[in-house]
Order: structure tokens, then sequence, then C-alpha cells
């Protein structure tokens, strides 16, 4: 099974999509967790390689404290699990929030453009397909949830 990162990524209160070259869709930033790679670490990765941001990771407190032999994660938002190319994919969807974008840069071999959404420009949009409308309202209903609560990773 493939383990697959997904970044909702938020500044002053709009989302960041991405047009992604291949499969033709705007979706969040993300990719695959590599081998002995952390969930956290693939996910600050994978947005620093494909829009050169640096993100904080929100979600709700992990339910017991870490010990020396685990750490529990920031719950993501939404947890899926799909057959991608590569087999099964099992997919963690995380909020996460950049609070300086002077240094975005798109990847452009991988993804075609960007743009960022308000929650009202997100729901309007012509380009955005239905299922990353849910999801994107997820995202900022939970962002919202964990920002009322004060809950960084």
């Amino acid at each position: 099974m493939v383990v697959v990162v997904a970044a909702w990524v938020f500044h002053e209160g709009r989302l960041l999509l991405v047009q992604h070259r291949r499969l033709h869709r705007w979706l969040p930033v993300g990719g695959h967790v590599g081998l002995g790679e952390h969930v956290l670490d693939a996910l600050r990765r994978e947005v620093h390689e494909e829009v050169g941001l640096y993100a904080d990771v929100m979600g709700s407190p992990p339910l017991v404290g870490n010990t020396e032999r685990s750490e529990e994660l920031p719950l993501p938002f939404r947890v899926s699990s799909h057959a991608g190319p590569d087999g099964e994919e099992l997919v963690l969807d995380f909020v996460a929030v950049a609070d300086d974008v002077s240094r975005f840069s798109l990847r452009e071999e991988e993804l075609v453009d960007y743009q960022w959404f308000s929650l009202e420009g997100l729901r309007s949009s012509k380009v955005v397909d239905g299922r990353v409308k849910v999801f994107g309202e997820r995202a900022f209903a939970y962002l919202k949830e964990v920002v009322d609560d004060g809950k960084a990773a």
C-alpha cells in the first residue's frame, strides 16, 4: 500500500489549489510518502517542492501523548483509500497554514497553474470539480474549528 499526503494549504483565509499537469485536475498540493519518511515530513516536503512554501500543519490534538516508542499525529480532516497507479493508496488529507507566501514558486514540470480560493470562490468555481469542492469546504470548516481551538502541530 502506498501512503499519500495531501496539504490543503491556507493563507489569509484562502485555500491554495494547483492544477496538475498529468491529472488535468485542480487539487491540493501533495504526493507520496517515501519509504521510512515521517508523514508530516513528507507533507512539508511536498508543499515546499511543489510550491516553495513552508506550512504549519493544523489539527485536533492527539488523543494520547507521545511516547518514546510512538508519536500521535494531529488528526487529518479526511482519510481515504482507493486504487492508484502504483496500487492501493491510503490518502491522508491535512490542513496547513502558510504564513509567508513571498517565496511561492510553482513546480512547472508537475503543475500547470494555481489559484487561491475564498470559500465562496471555491463554491462558485467553474474549474474545480464537485468532489474537490466538497473536500475543500470540509477543509475550510476544519481550519476554522482548529484555529478557534488554537491547535497547530
